[in-house]
């Protein structure tokens, strides 16, 4: 019973760890109409938007690294120390860039602060978001995995929505000036006070069981990123294919078309922060529901129903997006991030299960963090880029179409001839 009560405690904390650190990481992404014009106000739109992006890419293209780093001590250490430490790492960027000089004389240091500031963010988050989905994965009980699992998403998406409000609530209550002048500021403020909370929160976590029984066993590997790459390229390979089928789609919804529908359409920004605030509401209500549902199902099934969701919904669903109705808009925003909450479950879940208990940390890090850079960071880089080129604006619905192709024959192939560490893992996950 008392560790039943310790297990539900540590799962608690976990997830609620991931919504503030996510509240925090979230402030940059959804400010950056606001901080384009701060920053980059003597660029073209297009090359304003660009390093924009480029600003906030920086926080994904290093977390490889970061997930590499602190994963391979989370396999030797364990989980509770990785995610306190990066935690810690939180606290600095948030008052740093609350503090940031908006002068014009100052502008390029300015900038390059704010680039090192983010950078530290997503060194931060590689190892922590990944040690998320692992604690909870290997504290969940058996007929619940992929519902606690997604708690990482459920939680970390709340923190997103808990920023949207933030910044909805700004820009109603202060005038444009105020916002430019000083009110993007107390979003980074509130995230500082928050990173401390979140700290402190994680001081008291208990270590995952499934990493106890391995140390008891004397099996932790002295390498385990290396014994990774060496045995288990084919399960990082469908991580990284699984990831960027549902992080496109998140990505292309929260951080593409915000800015996109602000700086290219001209809709005013009080109606997006307004929209992301509601569809936030709903598609966090659609995730458990959806990870219920797919606990009761079959991985495979519950795979081939969201892939096949997403190719032959995403094509209607940007159609609906070109029109200059805001309803419209709004409803297929809401429709893109409901699959993505339908995936994000059996994606965590399944990505975590298709590795042994000694090597989890390190490949589900290294498979969510390149999934992350290439398919998330770099989507609105690479949609902007590609609507530049063709100047079709439905070229991103074909791009986001061609990544769950790929996922689907994938998905078809792995568990066609499931591997001997996937079965094991999932039977013994914690």
């Amino acid at each position: 019973m008392l560790t039943e009560i310790k297990n539900k405690k540590t799962i608690f904390i976990t997830a609620l760890g991931s919504l503030l650190e996510w509240y925090d990481f979230s402030i940059y992404t959804l400010l950056m109409p606001i901080m384009t014009i701060i920053f980059f106000t003597n660029k073209t739109p297009f090359i304003s938007l660009m390093i924009t992006y480029f600003v906030f890419a920086i926080a994904y293209v290093i977390r490889p690294l970061s997930g590499i780093v602190f994963s391979h001590m989370g396999d030797r250490l364990g989980r509770k120390v990785i995610l306190s430490t990066t935690t810690k790492l939180m606290c600095l960027p948030m008052l740093v860039i609350a503090l940031l000089p908006t002068n014009p004389r100052f502008n390029i240091l300015a900038i390059c602060i704010l680039f090192i500031m983010r950078a530290i963010q997503g060194f931060a988050v590689g190892g922590e978001y990944s040690g998320v989905i692992v604690m909870l994965l290997e504290q969940a009980p058996k007929k619940h995995t992929v519902l606690v699992t997604s708690m990482a998403g459920i939680l970390a998406d709340s923190g997103i929505w808990l920023c949207a409000i933030t910044i909805n609530l700004l820009t109603k209550l202060l005038s444009n000036a105020h916002m430019l002048s000083w009110g993007w500021r107390i979003p980074f403020i509130i995230g500082f006070i928050i990173a401390l909370w979140s700290y402190h929160l994680q001081k008291k976590l208990h270590e995952s069981p499934a990493f106890n029984s391995i140390k008891k066993k004397n099996k932790i590997l002295r390498q385990p990123f290396k014994h990774l790459l060496t045995h288990y390229l084919k399960e990082i390979s469908y991580s990284i294919i699984l990831w960027a089928s549902n992080i496109s789609l998140f990505f292309t919804a929260m951080a593409y078309l915000p800015s996109y529908l602000i700086k290219i359409r001209h809709f005013p920004k009080t109606e997006i922060f307004s929209m992301i605030a509601t569809v936030g509401l709903i598609h966090i209500v659609i995730f458990p529901i959806a990870a219920f549902s797919i606990d009761k199902m079959k991985r495979k099934t519950a795979l081939l129903i969201y892939l096949l969701l997403n190719i032959f919904s995403i094509y209607p669903l940007f159609l609906l997006l070109m029109h200059n109705n805001i309803a419209d808009i709004t409803l297929s925003f809401c429709l893109l991030v409901v699959l993505y909450a339908i995936g994000y479950p059996v994606a965590s879940a399944t990505s975590a299960e298709l590795f042994p208990v000694e090597v989890r940390y390190s490949g589900v890090a290294l498979g969510s963090n390149l999934a992350s850079v290439l398919f998330g960071a770099f989507t609105p880089i690479i949609i902007t880029l590609l609507i530049h080129l063709t100047h079709h604006e439905i070229i991103a619905a074909f791009y986001l179409i061609m990544l769950s192709v790929i996922a689907l024959f994938s998905t078809l192939k792995i568990f066609s001839t499931e591997s001997t560490s996937f079965q094991t893992s999932r039977s013994e996950h914690g």
